[in-house]
């Protein structure tokens, strides 16, 4: 593709192609390997809305997608922070996968660091520690490479290797 324009326009072409395939499939075990993860710890998945009155306002400068639905002003979910906290009064401990739309500065696409649209891993306990959730992150990291590391087709497709993985994740000393 010659442009972000045209990646998105021709995005129903482009899933046809090798390259697609091998990251839907990863995206697919991906999905699985952290619900089966979250689910034995306890977590609660919740479906988190796309549209509603209020988002985080809190996003860095991004623009907001507002649009008019049924004659009232909506927007598009940026983070579903707010529905995440308010969740935590039904559950003891939550996660959700959630879509996410952001307007960045049009400068930042050049640098290939900002997405427009992505999905969003939040996880939230009522009474976890800090260290609690640290220790829960890097067995789920671990847990989801292990499971990523099984579509080796896909990996070769993409040409990526992934490392094995151990809890404690410690920087590598120089």
């Amino acid at each position: 593709m010659k442009s972000i324009e045209d990646a998105v326009r021709f995005r129903y072409l482009n899933i046809r192609t090798d390259r697609s395939r091998a990251i839907l499939k990863i995206q697919h075990v991906l999905i699985g390997a952290l619900r089966e993860f979250l689910t034995e710890h306890g977590f609660c998945q919740i479906l988190a809305p796309v549209v509603g009155p209020v988002t985080d306002p809190g996003i860095r400068g991004a623009g907001i997608v507002h649009f008019d639905f049924y004659g009232t002003s909506y927007a598009i979910m940026s983070s579903m922070i707010l529905y995440k906290q308010m969740a935590l009064g039904a559950f003891e401990s939550i996660f959700s996968l959630s879509p996410n739309v952001r307007l960045e500065e049009a400068s930042t696409i050049d640098t290939g660091r900002h997405l427009a649209e992505f999905y969003q891993l939040d996880l939230e306990s009522a009474r976890k520690s800090c260290q609690e959730m640290m220790d829960l992150g890097e067995g789920m990291i671990c847990h989801s490479m292990d499971a990523i590391r099984e579509c080796s087709e896909e990996l070769d497709t993409l040409g990526r290797h992934l490392p094995s993985l151990h809890p404690p994740l410690q920087e590598d000393s120089p």
